[in-house]
């Protein structure tokens, strides 16, 4: 499948805020000052919500309480030598709290990496692991049992147990002819039409039909397939995908920097609302820009928000924090 600037593959957004003291003497390369690699603790913190922080990973329930942060380094593959830590984005932690699987992300960093989108295992009481096999992945993506995780190749997704990572494994199932975002009942697909546009198309992967809702980015599925979130031109939406209605519009969200360019473009450089689901379909959750860049890392000026499906009430949970995960129940038996 051909990479653009679809939610399947984005540009870095070149933000380098984070700072680092470089060894300019020639024959030497820039090294960041940065700890070594952090085992995870024994357990994890037991929240609603994971989400970016600086240098880690952040914990906090829906209300705001329980905030807990948690640091974060590796050692990275393809990285220049000598480098020793990297930025996670997009965490997502399994309900029963054993693992946490988030995206590398150079976006905020000097790290030079030739692959920076490769997906990171983190266990609870051991070292994180690199699911190199994987290749570039733009988010992970748990199956709705939690145990798994579903990869996007080109035109085909394989699905793993989350143990696979780092091995060469097979897949436990292969769905071919297919690639993009799927639900969790595996009936749809929000799938690209062209790399560089910015089209919601939902395919029926039952019977073969297609309806395409409009512009959008960043698509999110409802835990019982039945939904869909996604960023518009000027907030975030939702559609119900059964019932065929027509997209709402629960938040109002302009573009922080004008409005030549809708909300989610990359050319504003500013990373736009990612909205994710809450178990119980109520809410959504995100962040959004709150405060001026101008230094240290980029996760500080944003916070984290939820909005009310039914009311549109928006509610901030906590600032200083990107990517927010809503946690999933375990799937029942």
């Amino acid at each position: 499948m051909k990479q653009g600037h679809s939610f399947f593959s984005r540009k870095l957004i070149g933000l380098k805020l984070i700072p680092f003291v470089c060894l300019l003497t020639v024959g030497m390369i820039c090294v960041g000052l940065v700890p070594k690699e952090t085992r995870a603790p024994e357990k994890f913190p037991e929240t609603d919500l994971v989400f970016t922080s600086s240098g880690g990973v952040g914990f906090v329930n829906a209300d705001g309480s329980e905030l807990a942060y948690l640091d974060f380094s590796s050692k990275i593959p393809g990285a220049t030598a000598g480098s020793e830590s990297v930025n996670i984005a997009r965490p997502v932690i399994t309900g029963n709290n054993r693992a946490l699987v988030a995206k590398v992300d150079t976006t905020f960093s000097y790290v030079y990496m030739t692959n920076p989108n490769l997906l990171v295992l983190w266990h609870a009481g051991k070292y994180p692991i690199y699911c190199s096999q994987w290749g570039s992945q733009y988010l992970p993506l748990l199956a709705k049992d939690q145990n798994q995780i579903l990869i996007n190749f080109d035109q085909r997704i394989e699905s793993y147990d989350l143990d696979s990572c780092g091995t060469d494994d097979e897949p436990l199932a292969l769905y071919e002819e297919i690639s993009g975002m799927p639900s969790p009942d595996l009936r749809y697909i929000v799938r690209p039409v062209d790399p560089f546009d910015r089209i919601i198309v939902i395919s029926d992967l039952e019977n073969g039909e297609e309806r395409t809702i409009g512009m959008g980015d960043y698509p999110a599925w409802s835990q019982d397939s039945d939904w869909l979130a996604y960023t518009g031109e000027d907030g975030i939406y939702i559609v119900n995908v059964v019932k065929k209605t027509d997209p709402i519009r629960v938040l109002i969200y302009p573009n922080p920097v004008g409005e030549i360019h809708p909300t989610y473009s990359d050319i504003n450089q500013i990373p736009p609302p990612e909205p994710l689901w809450s178990p119980d379909g109520k809410w959504l959750v995100y962040h959004r820009l709150t405060a001026d860049i101008n230094g240290s890392t980029l996760p500080d000026y944003f916070s984290i928000f939820k909005v009310s499906i039914e009311s549109g009430e928006e509610i901030k949970v906590v600032d200083r924090g990107m990517y927010p995960y809503w946690r999933w129940p375990v799937e029942k038996p």
